[in-house]
């Protein structure tokens, strides 16, 4: 039978030590070399006289790899391309920070801002469950489904429900399941206007300045369940104002479940109270706030991904992105 190829041994040279650095062609080179010795193989093999069945386990398993391959081509894309992976949003600053658990830099959380039609933005954060090359190649088939959902309906919880139903009758990963929070975000003048939806995804902070004092506090939002569960599930909308100065904080549960030196865990409300902590509020500040949290979490055996998004209602209109290739690199903002 036709082996399978250790993807995980090919992305750790393909991925690099981390996103963004240079190498980009040898990278790609590596993958389409990749494709090519499963090719050859399969043909040399078949040349060999092998039987009926015998030809028709090696066809099938060859597809397989060419499949997995477009996946984590895909992931490889998206996450190598630093420049792509926010857009400048009129009347939106944006910051985001992304930290994979596996030495190959691919893991399973994931974050997107787009356009959508009339001006509108759709924001997905999610998180697949595992790590690694696995989790990465799952993680390619959400943001494709959801991104192409968004195309069809405007809605987040429709966004949801198509997830879900994908990974129902899933043929990527027989134990995938993932957790999402979906948003369609509306800008203004006078800041903008945010629908949310969640699938078993943590629950985001909307932090505002009030008289000088920083106030982080949670939506009312009541997620519904994991994705790629239940077949008729349920996903809640809740909208909000943004205005002006306003932050809206998104983040997988990578950040809340790191420990801290003494055992106890991050927590929603060790991050609702680090960020309270701080003097003034936008989105960069938001995200060095969950670097420092993160660079203080030194007491996890085997940190997680994580991602965190934070939007802050303005005119900026600017975007910036922070990355650490694996948990073992992370620390605190300089």
């Amino acid at each position: 039978m036709l082996t399978s190829v250790n993807m995980g041994a090919v992305l750790g040279e393909a991925a690099g030590p981390s996103y963004g650095q240079p190498g980009t062609g040898q990278q790609f080179a590596v993958l389409v070399g990749l494709a090519e010795v499963v090719a050859e193989e399969l043909e040399r093999r078949l040349a060999d006289g092998v039987g009926a069945a015998q030809r028709r386990a090696l066809t099938t398993a060859a597809g397989r790899e060419r499949d997995r391959l477009r996946l984590l081509r895909s992931v490889v894309t998206r996450t190598l391309d630093s420049s792509a992976a926010l857009p400048a949003v009129p009347g939106l600053t944006l910051a985001a920070f992304h930290r994979p658990a596996a030495p190959t830099g691919l893991g399973g959380d994931f974050l997107d801002v787009f356009p959508l039609d009339d001006g509108a933005w759709g924001v997905i954060v999610g998180d697949v469950c595992g790590s690694g090359v696995t989790a990465a190649s799952l993680t390619a088939h959400c943001w494709y489904v959801m991104r192409r959902a968004a195309d069809r309906s405007q809605r987040p919880a429709a966004m949801l429900r198509a997830l879900n139903d994908e990974l129902l009758h899933r043929t990527v990963d027989a134990n995938g399941f993932c957790t999402a929070l979906c948003a369609l975000v509306k800008t203004g003048d006078g800041g903008c206007r945010v629908t949310i939806a969640s699938g078993g995804h943590p629950e985001p902070l909307l932090v505002r300045q009030e008289n000088g004092v920083v106030r982080p506090r949670t939506l009312g939002l009541r997620p519904g369940p994991m994705l790629g569960v239940r077949t008729d599930p349920v996903f809640p909308e809740v909208t909000l104002p943004l205005a002006l100065g306003d932050t809206l904080l998104a983040y997988t549960d990578g950040l809340t479940e790191a420990r801290l030196p003494s055992g106890a865990m991050v927590s929603e409300a060790g991050v609702a109270a680090a960020v309270g902590a701080l003097d003034t509020v936008n989105a960069g500040k938001v995200i060095d706030c969950v670097r420092q949290l993160l660079s203080a979490a030194t007491g996890s055996r085997r940190p997680d991904d994580v991602a965190a998004l934070a939007l802050t209602a303005g005119p900026s209109g600017t975007a910036t992105v922070s990355r650490t290739a694996t948990a073992r690199a992370a620390g605190p903002a300089m």
